[in-house]
C-alpha cells in the first residue's frame, strides 16, 4: 500500500495516527477489532481481484443490480423533468431501445410513429439515436415531439 494510505493504520499493522479515525470503516466490518481488520484486508484484497467496482455504474450514479436500478425507478422518475441533471443520470431507469422499438410494431406506421415518440419524449433517447437502431438516417425527419 502507498506510504499515504490509511490502510496499514485501519488493518493494524502501524499504529493510527491522531489525525485518522478507523473505527467507523471497521464499523462497516464487524463489531471485534481483530476480525473487522481482518474482513477489511479481505475487502481490499477483492478489489484488487475483482477489478474496479466503477465498471458496473449505471447512470454515472447507481452501483447495483438491475432489480435494483427498478426498485430506485420511481424516486429518480421525477428527476427527468430536471434539466441541470446531466441526461444519462436522469434516465437511469430507462429500458433500452429494442424494449421500446418493437420490431413487430414497425410494420404499422401509426404504432411505430408512436413508439418513436415514447422513446424520444418519455424516455430522452435522441432522434440521432433512434435513427440509427432502426436503420436510418436521423435528417429523414423522425418525429419526436
Amino acid at each position: 500500500m502507498k506510504a499515504w494510505s490509511s490502510y496499514l493504520g485501519t488493518v493494524g499493522i502501524e499504529g493510527v495516527p491522531e489525525y485518522l479515525t478507523v473505527d467507523w470503516i471497521l464499523g462497516q466490518f464487524g463489531g471485534i477489532c481483530n476480525e473487522a481488520q481482518e474482513d477489511y484486508r479481505a475487502f481490499v484484497r477483492a478489489g484488487f481481484v475483482e477489478g474496479s467496482p466503477w465498471k458496473n455504474l449505471r447512470g454515472q450514479i447507481l452501483l447495483g443490480s438491475e432489480g435494483f436500478t427498478e426498485e430506485l425507478r420511481e424516486l429518480l422518475s421525477e428527476r427527468e423533468e430536471t434539466k441541470e441533471i446531466p441526461k444519462v443520470q436522469r434516465y437511469i431507469g430507462r429500458p433500452n431501445i429494442d424494449a421500446i422499438l418493437n420490431k413487430e410494431g414497425m410494420k404499422d406506421r401509426e404504432t411505430r410513429n408512436r413508439q418513436i415518440h415514447k422513446a424520444i419524449v418519455l424516455y430522452g433517447y435522441t432522434q440521432r439515436e433512434v435513427a440509427e437502431y432502426l436503420g436510418l438516417h436521423y435528417k429523414q425527419g423522425i418525429k419526436g415531439g
